[in-house]
């Protein structure tokens, strides 16, 4: 169940994207808990989100693409499909996650980790690993 004030976020955010920026609000939040949250199939393109707590949620064919999203936790979460293209993911935890089919290309991927995360078929742009941390579950 999502709170209502990220409720609102979203839909402020959804309307910024239609509308390239001249109504609605980019979605920009730090510290919240969206544990276990299903967020599955919502366009979040471009939010900047830090410190977020995404563990156990459901964001299955979501696009997060250019976002900046720093130190978030995704451990266990289910990101089959789900379009992280261009998002600066640095200090992020996928740790366990369901990783099947994600795109990570040319996402700054610094220091994150994927220990136990499932990576089938996963884009992701090697080069761009820098001291991230990846054994395969």
């Amino acid at each position: 169940m999502m709170p209502e004030a990220v409720k609102h976020a979203v839909q402020s955010h959804a309307l910024w994207l239609e509308t390239a920026g001249r109504f609605g609000q980019r979605w920009v939040a730090a510290d919240l808990d969206l544990r276990e949250a299903d967020l599955s199939g919502l366009d979040l393109s471009g939010c900047a989100l830090s410190k977020v707590n995404f563990s156990g949620a459901t964001l299955r064919n979501t696009q997060f693409v250019g976002s900046h999203m720093v130190d978030c936790d995704f451990q266990r979460a289910d990101v089959t499909s789900t379009a992280f293209r261009k998002a600066t993911l640095d200090g992020s935890d996928f740790r366990g996650a369901t990783l099947l089919d994600a795109d990570f290309q040319r996402a700054s991927l610094i220091e994150v980790h994927f220990t136990g995360a499932h990576l089938d078929d996963a884009r992701i742009d090697r080069r761009r690993l820098e001291n991230a941390i990846i054994c395969e579950g």
